[in-house]
């Protein structure tokens, strides 16, 4: 077993007593709302996991957030007077930031952001890591006429198409630097797919929740995914750690089964690491 990454884990997860999930509220105010479809293939191997949900960023002037469309609405006010059968969850609970050059990510070890001792961490990567290359082949997409784009990012190559004629170097997820807005882009493999579906114009102003971070936030990227396909990987014998885990032995077997397929339908993460 990894001896520095375990301690390192447990020492997260026992921490949380301390530290726990306090979300702060932060007022952000934006000129641009832009609607994504993700699609995505949760398992590389199997087709039966394509799925699908809505992801939207937010624009306004040099900075912009991007987050899933579910999370939002967990995120907002109206959110709080919802039925508990009226919410929707998302796999992914990440925030991207992006301000001047920075991409700053706000992201859980595990997947259910309320599971205890799943703490929140961010770290900052250079919008100058996307190395773009410019095609001059054009392509009509939902009437925007749009120029190709290539880079590799996160360990896989993507083709974007974006739009010169829109004046914002933005896009979904973390990408962003071409000369107009990206109104498509897919990895190579076709596993990860962002659509643009709505631009909707007027000033969006609410309140973001952006994970709290430990006294020694992680800022290095392969060490974060690191540690978090650890903790996803091993996750039973965490709680087994922390005292947490279920008594009854068939119980917690049926458990750690249904933990594993859930885990498998979500492992061909959009960045491999």
């Amino acid at each position: 077993m990894n001896q520095i990454i375990k301690p390192y884990l447990i020492l997260i997860f026992l921490s949380f007593t301390s530290i726990c999930y306090g979300q702060q509220k932060t007022p952000l105010s934006f000129d641009l709302k832009i609607t994504y479809k993700l699609s995505y293939l949760g398992d590389s191997t199997d087709q039966k996991t394509l799925r699908s949900e809505n992801t939207v960023l937010f624009i306004q002037h040099d900075y912009s957030l991007f987050e899933t469309e579910n999370s939002h609405y967990m995120d907002s006010i109206t959110f709080i007077s919802k039925t508990e059968g009226d919410r929707k969850y998302s796999f992914f609970n990440y925030k991207i930031v992006k301000k001047d050059n920075s991409i700053i990510t706000y992201d859980n070890i595990l997947p259910n952001r309320n599971e205890p001792g799943n703490e929140g961490f961010h770290y900052i990567e250079d919008v100058k890591d996307l190395l773009w290359k410019l095609s001059e082949d054009t392509l009509t997409i939902g009437g925007f006429l749009c120029q190709k784009a290539t880079t590799t990012f996160g360990n896989r190559t993507w083709i974007a198409y974006f739009d010169p004629s829109i004046p914002t170097s933005e896009g979904p997820f973390k990408f962003k630097g071409l000369p107009g807005l990206i109104i498509q882009i897919s990895d190579t493999k076709k596993h990860w797919n962002f659509n643009l579906i709505s631009i909707e114009k007027g000033n969006q102003s609410f309140k973001a929740t952006l994970l709290p971070v430990i006294d020694n936030p992680l800022t290095d990227k392969v060490t974060f995914f690191k540690n978090k396909r650890y903790a996803n990987e091993n996750f039973m014998e965490l709680q087994q750690t922390m005292r947490v885990t279920d008594t009854d032995p068939a119980r917690r077997e049926r458990t750690k089964k249904l933990f594993n397929q859930a885990l498998k339908i979500r492992s061909n993460w959009i960045e491999l690491y």
